[in-house]
């Protein structure tokens, strides 16, 4: 464990254990000073809101209370570089905010470094300033979201809106359905002008509002795998 002080795995809790009993066996596995571990605690602890569940068995949190008081146990020795598994799957959409909020907090206050190893495009969006890309163990790209946006990303996305249910069948051609959600299809468009595009399918569609949209990284990534 004290080898471990520059960088950690998360997964620091005890099952059987209540959750401050878990926070004060790290504190002693990593030899933390007992002032500089409860100023550390009790800062995460309320960040996360999680101080009535401290002497709660972990066994018996839900997924996403046993979640925030793993990041928080994660975190009391300040780690530099801490990796994350998955860390908002199963969780629902109150949860996912509430992590992905405070991994950007503890990244921009702290310059804790978090790599995410993660299927959820959305938490890419919503945290993540540098994006890997691997595919069967070779990596396919290493920048910015905005450079991978730019090099892989096909023609434009439009989102239109019907009074009614989005209309089924295959799009016109040069066109591409990305989603079909109620009232809303989303389609991409290539080797057309975003004007000549949008009224081809304004022609074709009649819909309510249509709109030109940034593609999303689970659009590219899907158009890149297929």
């Amino acid at each position: 464990y004290r080898r471990q002080r520059q960088m950690c795995i998360r997964d620091r809790l005890w099952w059987d254990l209540p959750v401050q009993d878990s926070f004060d066996l790290l504190r002693d596995l990593y030899d933390l000073d007992a002032r500089a571990y409860a100023q550390t605690r009790d800062r995460l602890v309320a960040r996360m809101d999680i101080g009535d569940l401290l002497r709660t068995p972990v066994r018996q949190l839900s997924l996403g209370q046993r979640m925030r008081c793993d990041l928080v146990a994660s975190l009391l020795h300040r780690p530099r570089i801490l990796f994350l598994d998955e860390p908002t799957i199963g969780l629902d959409i109150v949860a996912k905010s509430r992590i992905r909020d405070f991994v950007k907090e503890i990244n921009r206050r702290k310059g804790t470094t978090f790599l995410l190893t993660t299927h959820d495009m959305d938490d890419i969006e919503a945290v993540c300033s540098r994006l890997i890309l691997i595919d069967q163990g070779t990596k396919l790209f290493d920048g910015s979201l905005g450079g991978f946006k730019e090099k892989y990303r096909r023609g434009t996305v439009f989102k239109l809106e019907f009074e009614g249910a989005a209309p089924d069948g295959a799009p016109p051609a040069g066109f591409r359905i990305l989603e079909r959600d109620g009232h809303t299809l989303c389609l991409s468009a290539a080797g057309e002008s975003s004007r000549d595009a949008m009224i081809g399918l304004i022609r074709c569609y009649d819909p309510k509002n249509i709109y030109a949209v940034e593609p999303r990284i689970e659009d590219i990534v899907r158009e890149i795998f297929e």
